[in-house]
Parts: C-alpha cells; sequence; structure tokens
C-alpha cells in the first residue's frame, strides 16, 4: 500500500489581518447600530405617553380622592425613568455606531453590544453578531493599533 504524499513543510498559515471583509462588517454594524437606535428612539414616544397622562392625572380637578393625583405622580415618574433609560440605550447605541467606524473605544462597542443582548429579539441578534466581530483577534489588533496611533 502507497502512502500519500505529504509536503515536506507545509506553508504556514498566515495570521488573518484586517482587511476589507472587516471593514465592511463593521460599517453594517454601525448602520444597524443606528437603525436599532432609531428603533428605539420610536419607543421612547410611546413611553413618553406615560409621562403626558400622569400629568394629565396630577393637573386634573381634585374629585375629593387623592388616589388620582398619587397614581398620575407614580406614572409620570414610571414614564420619566422609562424615557431617561430608553435615552441612554439609545445614546450608548450611536456611540457604538460611530465607534465601529472610526475603529475606536472597543470596550464601549462590547459594553454596547452584551446590553444589546437584553432586548430580545432585534437586540440579540445585533449583540451577538457585534460580540463575533469585535472578538476576532485581528479585528481587537486593529482597535488598538487605531487607538495607539492617537
Amino acid at each position: 500500500m502507497q502512502q500519500p504524499a505529504w509536503p515536506a513543510s507545509p506553508a504556514p498559515f498566515g495570521a488573518p489581518t484586517f482587511g476589507p471583509s472587516d471593514e465592511n462588517n463593521l460599517r453594517l454594524l454601525s448602520i444597524f447600530h443606528d437603525v436599532y437606535a432609531g428603533l428605539l428612539s420610536l419607543f421612547m414616544l410611546f413611553s413618553s405617553i406615560y409621562v403626558v397622562l400622569g400629568a394629565v392625572m396630577m393637573a386634573a380637578p381634585d374629585p375629593g380622592v387623592g388616589d388620582a393625583k398619587i397614581g398620575g405622580g407614580i406614572m409620570m415618574a414610571f414614564g420619566l425613568v422609562l424615557l431617561a433609560v430608553i435615552g441612554a440605550k439609545v445614546l450608548l447605541l450611536v456611540m457604538a455606531g460611530r465607534s465601529l467606524v472610526a475603529r475606536k473605544a472597543h470596550t464601549l462597542c462590547v459594553v454596547a453590544a452584551v446590553l444589546s443582548c437584553l432586548m430580545m429579539p432585534f437586540g440579540t441578534v445585533l449583540g451577538v453578531f457585534t460580540l463575533i466581530v469585535l472578538f476576532k483577534p485581528h479585528v481587537k489588533a486593529e482597535f488598538d493599533r487605531v487607538a495607539a496611533s492617537g
């Protein structure tokens, strides 16, 4: 039986380098971050209904029972907290999208991706794909190279 002929010295596999496909992936992820931030901004408009209804309940004439004013205050506080949390998430997504294109602030992009994973289903998909791209060694090296160059 004849042995297969193996090359005497196999060609070493070169380490992957940052290329056009990685740049394209980062650009697409940046666009998807902006789109997702826009969708969350629309959700922010719906959550502002709580603030408006709470303010209306608090400004209504007292029907003799103070529960409407307390309920309005609670509803308004809930709406304001929801607006603040979603607004912070939108700001984080926009900043991460800009950082992906500029290849800066790797940690910010990772934090935004992890927090996006908490919002099913779109945020989870976006977060997982972002983490996959960001944890490629040559992409991380490119972020480090851009950060070192100033």
